[in-house]
């Protein structure tokens, strides 16, 4: 991607383009977490995550809770 279409990709969505498709991937997984039964790493891998070590830190980045804490959070609150 050119550095023009990088700075009005970050001008219309506040952050660059892979920053976006990391936020889409996961938001994709919090809803599987919280939706399936599924192994963590299956539901990495399926989102794009190339480890689920990595995926696991993205995610508490995001979200402040590790896959598992969230995906037991979303059980009690049902």
């Amino acid at each position: 991607m050119a550095e023009m279409e990088i700075r009005r990709f970050k001008a219309l969505w506040g952050c660059a383009p892979m920053q976006y498709v990391n936020q889409l991937r996961l938001q994709q997984s919090a809803r599987q977490l919280a939706t399936t039964d599924d192994p963590i790493s299956a539901i990495a891998q399926r989102c794009g995550f190339g480890s689920p070590h990595y995926f696991s830190r993205k995610f508490h980045e995001e979200f402040g809770v590790t896959p598992q804490s969230y995906r037991a959070s979303q059980k009690r609150s049902k």
